[in-house]
C-alpha cells in the first residue's frame, strides 16, 4: 500500500470512519460484554443528586463507586447524557469524546497535506486514547478542547478559543494554565474578556438548579474535595521523587518550581511570532499539567501523550535522542498498561516505580532546552 499524503488511506473520511468505529466498538464492548461503566456513573449520577439537593462530592455507594471530583458545572452539563439509558449514554459520550479529539487534531494541522501527520498523531496516542474510551473517561474530550483552543487562537478566534479553554478547565481544573498562551496573540483584551465571560457563565450555571445556599455549599464541597486530593502524589514528578529518592516535599513547592521553569521561556518575547515556539510551548504546558498534577492516574496520561505527539510531529529535525524519547513514551507510557506488556514487569517494575511518568518528564525537560535554544526565523 502506498502510504503517501495523497493516498486515499489518509483521507479525512477514512480517518473519521476508522476512529469513530473504534470508539463505537469499545463502547459496545464495555456496555454489553463487560457491563461495567462506573466512570460513566460518576459523571451521570451527580446531576440527579443535585436535583435532590444532595452533596455531589460525598460518597454515594448506592449510585457509583469512588468520588465525583469535577466541577458543579460539569455535573449539570452532563445532563443530556444522564437522562439517557446508560448503554446509549455511554456510547454517545465516547463518540463525542473521540470526535472532539479528532476535530482538534485536524484543526491543529489544518491542511489536507498534513493528513499523514494526523495519522501518525493518532498512532502515537492510540493505546492511551483507546484506554480512555474503554474506561468511559473525559480525557479525549479535554485533549480535543485544548487543541481546538490553541488552533482558534492561531486563527485569532478569541471567543471560540476562550470557550474551549474555559470548558476544559471546568471539566478538569488543571487545564486553565493553557490560557497563558493568549500572550502570543494580538487580541489579548478580547481573549481576557472571553475567558471572563465564559468562566462566569460556567461558574454560575448550577444556579439554574440550585438555591443560592446550595450553590455556595456545593462549591465549598468541591474545594474541600480538591484540597483533600492535593496531598496525593500518584503518577507525577512528586511521585517519582518519593519512590526513587525518598523525598516528600510539599507538592505545592514542586509545582511552583515546575511552574517557574514552564513560564521562563515566555521572557523570550521576540519569539512570540514564531509558530514553532508557540507549538513547543503548547506541548510543554499540556505535559506540565499532567506530570506536575499530584492527582494524575494512569489514564490521565492520554492527555500527556497528546503533548508528546504535538512535540514530536512538529520537530523540524529529529535526532536519535528524539526518537529514543518517543520510543520510551510509547513503551513505558502507552504500552506498559496493556496486555501487550509482560504482567510481571508491569506489576513489579513499571507500576511501583511510576515509570509511566518518567519518559514524559524527559520529553518535558527536552522541550525546555529546545525553547531556550530556539532562534527567531520569522513571523508566522
Amino acid at each position: 500500500m502506498n502510504f503517501t499524503p495523497s493516498s486515499p488511506f489518509y483521507t479525512k473520511r477514512n480517518l473519521w470512519i476508522a476512529w469513530l468505529l473504534i470508539a463505537l466498538i469499545a463502547s459496545l464492548h464495555r456496555v454489553f460484554l463487560l457491563h461495567d461503566y462506573n466512570n460513566y456513573l460518576i459523571f451521570s449520577r451527580p446531576f440527579f443528586i443535585m436535583l435532590e439537593g444532595g452533596d455531589i462530592y460525598l460518597l454515594h455507594p448506592e449510585r457509583f463507586d469512588d468520588l465525583f471530583r469535577y466541577s458543579p458545572a460539569f455535573a449539570l452539563l452532563f445532563a443530556p447524557f444522564s437522562i439517557l439509558p446508560d448503554g446509549i449514554g455511554v456510547t454517545l459520550w465516547n463518540l463525542l469524546n473521540s470526535a472532539v479529539l479528532l476535530v482538534g487534531i485536524f484543526a491543529f494541522f489544518s491542511s489536507e497535506s498534513d493528513n499523514k501527520k494526523v495519522f501518525f498523531f493518532l498512532l502515537i496516542i492510540f493505546f492511551e486514547s483507546l484506554t480512555a474510551t474503554q474506561n468511559v473517561q473525559s480525557n479525549n474530550l479535554i485533549a480535543g478542547l485544548v487543541l481546538l483552543g490553541f488552533s482558534s487562537m492561531e486563527k485569532n478566534k478569541t471567543i471560540a478559543a476562550s470557550f474551549c479553554i474555559a470548558l476544559a478547565g471546568f471539566i478538569k481544573i488543571y487545564c486553565f494554565p493553557i490560557a497563558v498562551l493568549f500572550l502570543f496573540y494580538p487580541k489579548k483584551k478580547s481573549f481576557i474578556a472571553g475567558m471572563t465571560v465564559w468562566t462566569m457563565v460556567l461558574f454560575f450555571l448550577p444556579l439554574t438548579l440550585l438555591s443560592w445556599d446550595n450553590f455556595l455549599n456545593t462549591y465549598h464541597s468541591w474545594y474541600l474535595s480538591t484540597a483533600a486530593a492535593s496531598t496525593l502524589s500518584k503518577l507525577s514528578v512528586m511521585g517519582i521523587l518519593q519512590v526513587w529518592f525518598h523525598l516528600t516535599p510539599p507538592p505545592a513547592y514542586v509545582q511552583l518550581s515546575g511552574l517557574v521553569v514552564l513560564l521562563l521561556p515566555l521572557l523570550k518575547t521576540h519569539m512570540y511570532g514564531t509558530k514553532e515556539f508557540r507549538v513547543r510551548m503548547l506541548a510543554s504546558i499540556i505535559i506540565f499539567i499532567i506530570i506536575f498534577n499530584q492527582m494524575s492516574e494512569s489514564a490521565t496520561y492520554s492527555i500527556a501523550l497528546v503533548g508528546a505527539a504535538v512535540w514530536y510531529l512538529n520537530l523540524e529535525k529529529r535526532h536519535w535522542v528524539d526518537v529514543l524519547f518517543l520510543v520510551l513514551v510509547l513503551v513505558l507510557a502507552s504500552l506498559s498498561p496493556t496486555d501487550l506488556f509482560p504482567r510481571y514487569v508491569r506489576d513489579h517494575v513499571i507500576v511501583p516505580y511510576k515509570l509511566k511518568a518518567f519518559p514524559l518528564i524527559l520529553v518535558w525537560i527536552k522541550i525546555q532546552v529546545e525553547l531556550w535554544r530556539m532562534k527567531q526565523k520569522g513571523v508566522e
